[in-house]
């Protein structure tokens, strides 16, 4: 990603995320599950960016198959005042890929392993 101003021009091989959930976001692009636009986290902007996929996660799997760094972690939460998600979340880089709760995904949501 290059730095224009305030604007970011993201290579062709750059992550739209960041470089330590790069290697999940490929599993998903490989998968043909597309990586929403960045937002601003919806509880509290100061968590950072989120970006929205429509999938769920074999969390056991991935995290064995693509040894994410140690600054990634993954929650599953299951809202009852708001919506439910499956997150993987890097701390170093304030980044998130949010999936589907495994609870509340609709029949044929991809799973991503």
């Amino acid at each position: 990603m290059v730095a224009m101003g305030n604007l970011q021009v993201r290579g062709p091989s750059a992550p739209k995320t960041c470089a330590h959930l790069a290697p999940l976001e490929r599993e998903l692009e490989a998968a043909a599950v597309e990586v929403g636009p960045g937002r601003p986290c919806p509880h509290d902007a100061d968590w950072g960016t989120w970006f929205a996929v429509d999938a769920l996660f074999d969390v056991s799997r991935l995290e064995r198959r693509l040894s994410l760094a140690p600054c990634v972690g993954y929650e599953e939460y299951e809202g009852l005042l708001c919506a439910s998600d499956a997150t993987f979340y890097c701390d170093e880089c304030m980044v998130a890929i949010v999936g589907l709760h495994p609870r509340a995904a609709p029949p044929g949501t991809p799973r991503i392993a």
